[in-house]
């Protein structure tokens, strides 16, 4: 598990006010990201996708990304689901680097 993922998850979802970080009963990284810690996290037995963009990308040469890019994903993501008939997915968001789906 990447470092700290699970109390980054956790306050993250304490942050955004959806629950208290011990109503968190479950945070499985997901793997193959090369730009973000991605994490499903059950919460009061609803899940969410979260997600911390990293600004040190996970690839062999030194490469770096700002993370302020979650905010487009974010804003891409929120439109989608305005215009899909039947969204699969909200978006809340959290300032900055992270990201919190359900």
């Amino acid at each position: 598990m990447p470092e700290n993922l699970e109390k980054r998850c956790t306050d993250l979802i304490e942050t955004l006010g959806l629950r208290h970080p011990s109503d968190v009963s479950e945070v499985t990284p997901l793997t193959g990201g090369v730009a973000s810690d991605i994490a499903r996290v059950v919460v009061g037995g609803k899940n969410y996708c979260v997600k911390f963009a990293l600004e040190k990308l996970r690839v062999a040469a030194d490469w770096h990304a700002p993370v302020h890019r979650s905010r487009a994903e974010y804003a891409w993501l929120s439109v989608a689901g305005r215009v899909a008939p039947d969204p699969p997915l909200s978006c809340m968001v959290f300032p900055r680097q992270s990201m919190a789906l359900r």
